[in-house]
């Protein structure tokens, strides 16, 4: 079977926004599975061994990491679908935005 009539236009543009509210979803889940994994380490009294103390620290930092990463991303893809999938011209990657 040979694929239909060549109406890509509306239907690739579906998919463009479908796939980035997929991806939103996932961005999300993401955040809230760090969110919840910061919970849980903040939840525990914390090791009396420095070492283990200090692991601790870098694993909470990390997940924290995560959740602003995963924060960002879901922002980016927000804008996207709002502008039906148009993607808004972005600072090159590796330059800090100055606040």
């Amino acid at each position: 079977a040979g694929a239909g009539p060549s109406e890509a236009a509306p239907a690739e543009e579906m998919d463009e926004l479908g796939r980035l509210q997929q991806q939103l979803r996932e961005e999300q889940l993401k955040k809230l599975k760090a969110a919840e994994d910061i919970a849980a380490l903040q939840a525990k009294a914390p090791p009396t061994n420095p070492l283990l103390r200090v692991r601790q620290q870098t694993q909470l930092d990390k997940l924290k990491r995560d959740e602003q990463k995963a924060e960002e991303e879901c922002k980016r893809l927000q804008q996207l679908i709002d502008n039906g999938g148009i993607p808004l011209p972005t600072p090159a990657p590796g330059k800090k935005k100055k606040k």
